[in-house]
């Protein structure tokens, strides 16, 4: 587990490469102080790495002892630009990442939340119906696509945010019918005059990210995982 000195920043850490070795390559993860903490999964945009999201999230993220874990779109499995949506793989692989890092990081795994920005969103929205009970809630940051999956079996929890001057706001907008077709919870946040930049210069600042961990914070897994059977199960079998 890592130890940071008092005035060390999440930001600082992933920056120098002191925090534990992650599950995949060039993935990020910047574990809680405590155990028993939620776990937030962050999705990069297209041509960005997963140091760019980490880096963005990671003091906001360690002011409430959240664990971080940012998936980088993975080149071993043909990703070859950089875009979560253009590789458009099946979401399990980052599933059983996310399990290994709940179980051997004693995380909870009733506060796991994933939330994508700009492409990394769409690939979210591309495949909801498939994230299966894994994810508490889920965040659309900049982006997001209603998928070809149908709904999600379970009502999880939605929320999205998009500029209106980005050229993303009508597919994000179709995104937001389809969350409502399918009674999803949702919490939908415009930001007006904003263009796709603004959206990001928005995003990696604190007050709106406490804005979006105030609304994941909020919404642990419904079915807790020990009352569902689980309890004394490998973790990738309470799914």
């Amino acid at each position: 587990m890592l130890a940071r000195g008092p005035a060390a920043r999440a930001e600082d850490v992933v920056t120098r490469g002191d925090a534990p070795a992650p599950p995949c390559a060039g993935c990020v993860f910047v574990p809680a102080k405590t155990k028993g903490r939620p776990l937030v999964v962050l999705m990069h945009g297209d041509d960005q790495r997963a140091t760019k999201m980490a880096q963005a999230f990671a003091d906001t993220a360690a002011d409430r002892d959240f664990a971080v874990f940012a998936p980088e779109c993975p080149e071993q499995q043909g990703c070859d630009r950089q875009s979560f949506w253009r590789w458009n793989g099946d979401p399990e692989w980052i599933g059983k990442l996310v399990d290994e890092l709940v179980s051997h990081h004693g995380l909870d795994p009733d506060r796991v939340w994933i939330v994508g920005w700009s492409g990394g969103a769409t690939y979210l929205g591309y495949h909801l119906a498939h994230l299966g009970t894994r994810y508490a809630a889920v965040g659309f940051l900049g982006g997001g696509i209603a998928g070809p999956g149908g709904c999600p079996k379970q009502k999880l929890p939605v929320y999205v945010v998009a500029g209106d001057k980005s050229p993303y706001f009508t597919m994000v907008r179709g995104l937001r019918n389809h969350l409502d077709d399918c009674k999803l919870p949702v919490t939908w946040k415009q930001l007006d005059r904003h263009d796709h930049d603004d959206e990001w210069q928005k995003f990696r600042k604190p007050p709106m990210q406490k804005v979006v961990f105030d609304f994941l914070e909020a919404h642990p897994r419904a079915i807790r995982a020990d009352l569902a059977g689980c309890k004394n199960n490998p973790i990738a079998n309470c799914r």
